[in-house]
């Protein structure tokens, strides 16, 4: 790894015979604490991302997190916080559906038999009994756990229980990236994600429970493994106080955080929220200058590397499903040089020059320091040869 580390100080040079400018393409290596190249992951991700966030119509950031995982838990915390998102993304609060949370519509007549049900606001919540006996002596309930609605799913008719005035539409497409950082107060671990989404309004209330319910149910799921047994956990309620935090043993996470997106598609504000998302992952362990934070040393720096280590850390769905974090993404021919007529050490330079903007004809790199070059925006790197005389 120290000669990975090495060798990402330089880079390769490639100079464009047409108008004499150089193109950098530094070394990479590839180790995801690496500031330099977890900036150029982070750039790139900012720049595949910008185009679907500019024509989201409904943008909203969320902000999950899950209890502080102690040093040496990294690893499973972080599989808690992948595994809670993987069942949130199947819940109807995100894949659209009726609501089953245990609350009343708004007034509404049935069509069958014209009965009245007033608002929720008008009646006493509904205490839904247990035992389907102690349901037929109460009557019929009208709680969302008890009115079958009738829902499309992959042209199939399927009878479900919720409240017909409550149905979740479902969310067009979002991605969240996993982002860790270090308490120096308190000597752990704070893994959490951010999620960008195209997403209707939803109750913060709403999304703070279903958060609540997925990651007790995650926790619980890895201890059962961690302590080798296998099957179904035993179901949970998940109680909560008056405050929202979780009580009578339920094991989840309340700490939820949403905000609007602000600006126009394509704005300065809606690319800071793209890069919100997506900033690189080692920077809650260092501070701006780039040194390890307050009660952080080299074991707990191996163990995020361990712990992050062939990791997909960003992940889509919807309308973002198809992209990703991995560094070994297609290349359009129509932008790139590739193919094998393509000579290996020009693979994957652009058929246009950056700083002229025409048709490129590259000739063989020479090796350069990352220091002597400079930036010139969009991720792109340049070198200036030095004068003959100080060559």
């Amino acid at each position: 790894m120290a000669r990975h580390l090495r060798e990402c100080r330089g880079g390769s040079a490639y100079r464009d015979a047409i108008c004499g400018g150089y193109l950098v393409r530094p070394h990479s290596c590839h180790v995801r604490l690496c500031p330099d190249c977890e900036r150029a992951r982070a750039t790139r991700l900012v720049e595949r991302f910008d185009a679907l966030a500019a024509a989201m119509a409904h943008p909203r950031f969320w902000t999950l997190t899950i209890p502080n995982v102690p040093a040496g838990g990294l690893e499973p915390g972080i599989d808690v916080l992948i595994e809670a998102m993987r069942h949130l993304r199947r819940r109807a609060i995100l894949d659209g559906g009726p609501c089953p949370a245990d609350h009343r519509a708004t007034a509404f007549d049935e069509l069958d038999t014209g009965a009245h049900h007033p608002s929720g606001d008008a009646v006493e919540p509904c205490a839904h009994p247990r035992h389907r006996r102690d349901l037929a002596a109460a009557g019929q309930c009208r709680c969302a756990r008890c009115i079958p609605v009738e829902v499309i799913r992959a042209g199939q008719r399927v009878t479900l229980t919720g409240c017909p005035r409550c149905t979740h539409a479902a969310v067009v497409g979002g991605v969240y990236a996993i982002e860790v950082t270090w308490s120096s107060e308190h000597g752990n671990w704070h893994p959490h994600a951010h999620v960008l989404c195209d997403a209707p309004w939803i109750r913060w209330g709403e999304m703070r429970d279903a958060w609540r319910a997925v990651t007790c149910d995650a926790i619980r799921r890895a201890e059962r493994r961690q302590q080798g047994e296998s099957g179904r956990v035993l179901p949970c309620p998940h109680h909560a106080d008056e405050r929202g935090l979780a009580t009578d043993g339920c094991r989840g996470a309340s700490v939820v955080w949403v905000e609007n997106v602000p600006g126009a598609p394509g704005s300065p504000e809606r690319l800071a929220a793209v890069r919100e998302t997506l900033k690189y992952v080692s920077k809650g362990l260092l501070d701006e200058a780039g040194r390890l934070l307050p009660g952080a040393g080299p074991s707990e720096l191996a163990e995020l590397l361990l712990a992050i280590r062939k990791r997909r850390l960003v992940a889509g769905w919807g309308t973002f499903r198809n992209v990703h974090d991995d560094d070994g993404e297609s290349l359009d021919p129509a932008e790139y040089l590739v193919g094998p007529d393509v000579p290996p050490s020009l693979v994957g330079l652009p058929r246009r020059c950056p700083l002229c903007h025409a048709e490129a004809l590259w000739e063989l790199p020479v090796e350069v320091p990352r220091r002597a070059c400079r930036p010139l925006g969009g991720g792109i790197l340049t070198w200036q040869p030095p004068p003959a005389g100080r060559a």
